[in-house]
């Protein structure tokens, strides 16, 4: 990985990281010194935020281009999974500076970093989607307790839920079949007058 931080001020520079952005066999390397980009100081990052954004939407846009599920709780294929757990390594590293960027730029970032906001967590065939991806702040949901809740339901709950919806009879709900055609008759007889 390269440590030293690419000069975004030179368009070349920029052009060569977009291209190696584009194509999943240059894909790492950009990626890889995009996050540098992210390790610039406050001043900095506020100064080239427009250009860490659009080269991060432009590696999405290759990705999904390329059949990668940019979520966190769909398995990804072995072949495709570095380009994918550095894409999120990278939003990761966006949003732990995410106060430090353009506050012009807060709606693109939201829906960026929206892809770790998922509570899911789903295994499959003994692999879990968070750990697949090998990033340790994402192995545990942002909201664990609410993810576990919505995911057990007990008898007793399901009863309750039976018997309240029992008690609307659906006479409450809905209007006889009849009402409807009054109702419509009236309408187009108003109209005709």
């Amino acid at each position: 990985m390269n440590t030293e931080i690419p000069a975004l001020d030179c368009p070349e520079v920029l052009q060569c990281l977009a291209d190696r952005l584009g194509s999943l066999s240059h894909f790492l390397d950009g990626i890889n010194d995009v996050i540098q980009i992210s390790h610039l100081e406050d001043r900095e990052l506020q100064y080239h935020g427009r250009k860490i954004i659009a080269l991060t939407e432009a590696a999405r846009m290759t990705l999904k281009r390329e059949g990668v599920a940019l979520y966190l709780f769909v398995l990804c294929p072995e072949e495709l999974l570095p380009y994918k757990s550095a894409y999120f390594e990278l939003l990761v590293s966006i949003r732990r500076r995410r106060p430090a960027f353009p506050a012009d730029l807060r709606d693109r970032i939201a829906s960026l970093l929206f892809a770790l906001e998922s509570n899911f967590v789903i295994t499959c065939g003994g692999v879990d989607t968070r750990a697949q991806l090998g990033i340790e702040e994402l192995l545990v949901p942002k909201h664990p307790l609410v993810a576990y809740k919505s995911t057990t339901q007990t008898a007793a709950h399901a009863a309750a839920v039976s018997t309240a919806q029992k008690s609307y009879a659906v006479s409450d709900v809905m209007l006889p079949p009849d009402a409807l055609a009054k109702k419509q008759y009236k309408s187009t007889s108003s109209q005709n007058m």
